[in-house]
């Protein structure tokens, strides 16, 4: 399953037990350091690096999972742009997130759809 690109947490979901049992048992992506702290150091998202994190996610699978472009997917965790709407409700769906526990702010000052960054 985490080769097809399953989360941990759909892995956990899935068998029915807990996240913390898969993190255990679930090697990780072979030539990937994990750290959480090195993790929100490249994304300006808190709840978005954790949850890269808590399942050891990379900026490419989730790219595949939102089916974006990977270069989009960096350039929107490390800040130089940001996701528009419909971006933002494919990370919130592949995520389980609301909008505050991803982005870490008030919903209303989400970019306009208009902007056309993503």
């Amino acid at each position: 399953m985490r080769l097809e690109g399953a989360t941990l947490q759909s892995i956990a979901d899935h068998f029915e037990v807990s996240l913390e049992w898969i993190r255990q048992i679930v090697p990780p992506i072979e030539g990937k350091t994990w750290s959480l702290e090195g993790m929100r150091n490249r994304c300006v998202y808190p709840g978005i690096a954790q949850w890269l994190y808590e399942n050891r996610c990379t900026y490419a699978k989730l790219a595949e999972l939102i089916g974006a472009p990977q270069a989009s997917v960096s350039r929107w965790m490390n800040g130089v742009h940001k996701p528009n709407k419909p971006t933002i409700d494919k990370i919130l769906k592949v995520t389980g997130m609301t909008y505050e526990q991803a982005f870490g702010e008030e919903e209303s000052s989400q970019p306009e759809e208009a902007a056309g960054l993503g």
